[in-house]
């Protein structure tokens, strides 16, 4: 399975020297979420990163930076849900970044490996172009599956960085929904993961799992994503 890491909402000292860290241990994707950040002290961060790390990085703001940095996707949320023009399946998309600019007004995804192109900039890679989205309810995800390279469900389990924000699906829903072929490989579990629930996470066939409060609120970030890594 792959492991995805989310950012903490703040920057704070040293982070970037984490992040490179974790890359190293075996991350698979950065996602960079800090809602109401600011550009300068985003690009900043992803500045810091190499180029092969940026490209294993999706951006949940600023989508525009996407392309100049050759990031490797962005992520649609609640705060920005649709940040292009959906035409039909995956391969036929349209972005607008949060400013209502055309950033990527042609995009390609066609096999193993995608295109950015237009105005801002032009790269091509394995890892370029990714989308992907935040859904919370089984209703969503069927709805924007084929729209999405990947797509986060969430809340499983009790959140460990929203308090209060509880597992919102049964055990049965989601066996369900794994024996009906909504849940697969190309579906992320969110929400309270730890090492101990990966077996659960395993059996109900998710193709990997993103954390945040694990790895962020714990004594020792580094530790508790190796701890993770080798569960996988």
């Amino acid at each position: 399975m792959e492991l995805r890491l989310v950012t903490r909402e703040d920057f704070f000292p040293g982070e970037a020297e984490l992040i490179r860290q974790m890359f190293d241990l075996g991350l698979d994707w950065l996602h960079l979420r800090k809602p109401g950040s600011g550009e300068d002290e985003y690009r900043a961060l992803l500045t810091k990163l190499s180029p092969s790390e940026r490209r294993r990085t999706v951006l949940h703001e600023h989508y525009h930076l996407a392309p100049e940095l050759a990031a490797g996707g962005i992520h649609a949320n609640s705060r920005h849900p649709f940040p292009f023009k959906p035409t039909g399946e995956r391969s036929e998309a349209k972005f607008a970044d949060e400013r209502g600019e055309t950033a990527f007004p042609d995009v390609s995804h066609s096999g193993p490996t995608a295109t950015y192109s237009g105005p801002t900039a032009a790269y091509s890679g394995p890892t370029a172009a990714m989308l992907s989205v935040s859904c919370h309810s089984l209703e969503e995800l069927s709805a924007h599956k084929a729209k999405f390279d990947y797509l986060f469900l969430s809340p499983i389990f009790d959140s460990i960085s929203k308090k209060g924000y509880s597992g919102r699906f049964t055990r049965e829903e989601l066996l369900e929904a794994r024996d009906n072929g909504l849940i697969d490989k190309k579906i992320i579990a969110l929400g309270g993961i730890t090492v101990g629930n990966i077996p659960i996470i395993r059996e109900l066939g998710f193709g990997g799992v993103a954390v945040l409060g694990s790895v962020w609120f714990s004594p020792s970030p580094i530790t508790s994503f190796e701890e993770l890594r080798h569960s996988l």
